[in-house]
């Protein structure tokens, strides 16, 4: 009896899992990650989208490694991966859409291996430093600090080589993209 109940309970996760995704949204600071990911939810109203960001799971600054006696925002040790795992987890079997977005997707051993899709944009070095020095929400950035956010992203920010799951790459986000992109997430 117990052998078929853990059947029934694979074959029941196995068939809402496949009325829901998790889609990975990757790429360097700057690139449009967060404007993807609202535009796939405002674009499908009839699917549920959820959207988690990686910024809103920093630990406190002071508990972030430092560079240079600056905080280090770039590396995934400031990033509270099993807050976001815990909010996640639940939806993983709810139908929709849910999309994690950010520098550091996969980081999280937990997620890496279990996203359905991946949308990863792009930009080169020179656009994303352009972008990047325009960029004050936070203060200026000295110039060192944004070449190490460059440097971060090509060693964190890449989604692993064994990863098998369905990819699309952009060199940014643009609404040039859009049916493109509508078309990669729709297919579930």
């Amino acid at each position: 009896m117990h052998g078929t109940l853990t059947h029934f309970h694979t074959f029941a996760f196995m068939i809402v899992r496949s009325t829901s995704q998790l889609i990975a949204i990757a790429g360097v600071s700057r690139a449009g990650k967060t404007s993807l990911a609202m535009f796939i939810q405002q674009t499908l109203p009839d699917i549920p989208v959820r959207i988690f960001h990686l910024d809103n799971f920093v630990y406190p600054e002071e508990q972030i490694p430092k560079i240079n006696g600056h905080t280090d925002w770039e590396c995934p040790k400031s990033t509270n991966f099993d807050a976001l795992f815990h909010q996640v987890k639940p939806h993983l079997t709810r139908p929709g859409i849910t999309i994690i977005e950010g520098l550091f997707p996969f980081s999280d051993p937990r997620l890496a291996p279990i996203y359905n899709k991946l949308l990863y944009l792009s930009l080169p070095f020179r656009e994303f430093y352009q972008r990047k020095v325009k960029d004050v929400r936070w203060g200026a950035e000295p110039s060192w600090y944004i070449r190490h956010i460059w440097r971060s992203h090509l060693k964190y920010g890449s989604p692993p080589k064994e990863y098998d799951g369905q990819s699309l790459f952009l060199p940014w986000y643009d609404s040039s993209h859009n049916s493109r992109i509508v078309e990669f997430v729709r297919d579930f």
